[in-house]
């Protein structure tokens, strides 16, 4: 899983001129981004290479239909093959006899040849949007990332430093700012970033 939020753009919108919560503040936005695929039962973020999280790889039967839902997006075929009998070689389909489509808003596999009934088949998609390196060149919507800051921010307002930041504890500056291992903060914001979120959860499936 990759993080889909930058570190600094977090800073900056928690007003953190140090580097002594760094590590905190990475913590929060891994489990923000976590947060947010799991909500979303698909990759948001992708790496550059066909090797990443992003690459997913499902196996189904043929239907002799020309097309298979599989509900991930943004997502591009890597390869199509198929499978004559279980334990045979798989046998890859030319590039140009399958693409990526959307029906009626659901994303599907198309396979101009069509899907045999006695053949089984097997998928790689790269899903997700690139990272990036930084904030001026990451495809993760601007949508996302202002949940992701949002997530952040609460988390932030739940830790010991923040919690005095916004003036709900008064406790010594010596405290700390983690939050352990809770997976409850989010809660209490999480009607409105799933509400938010809900076009890019997986389709159709």
């Amino acid at each position: 899983m990759q993080n889909l939020l930058f570190l600094t753009k977090a800073k900056e919108h928690l007003s953190l001129a140090d580097n002594a919560l760094d590590g905190d503040v990475t913590r929060w936005i891994e489990l923000a981004s976590s947060v947010v695929e799991d909500y979303c039962e698909q990759p948001i973020g992708k790496e550059t290479t066909i090797s990443s999280i992003g690459n997913i790889r499902f196996q189904f039967a043929g239907t002799g239909r020309t097309t298979k839902v599989h509900g991930y997006h943004p997502a591009t075929v890597v390869k199509l093959e198929y499978q004559d009998e279980v334990g045979d070689a798989w046998t890859e389909i030319p590039s140009s006899e399958y693409d990526a489509i959307e029906l009626n808003e659901v994303p599907v596999l198309r396979y101009l040849g069509g899907f045999d009934p006695g053949l089984t088949y097997r998928a790689t998609l790269l899903v997700g949007y690139t990272v990036g390196t930084n904030d001026g060149n990451t495809e993760i919507p601007m949508l996302i990332q202002r949940c992701m800051l949002d997530l952040v921010t609460e988390a932030w307002k739940q830790s010991e430093q923040g919690a005095r930041r916004f003036g709900l504890k008064q406790e010594s500056a010596t405290d700390g700012a983690g939050l352990g291992g809770r997976t409850t903060i989010f809660l209490e914001v999480e009607p409105a970033w799933k509400k938010r979120l809900a076009e890019y959860k997986r389709r159709g499936v």
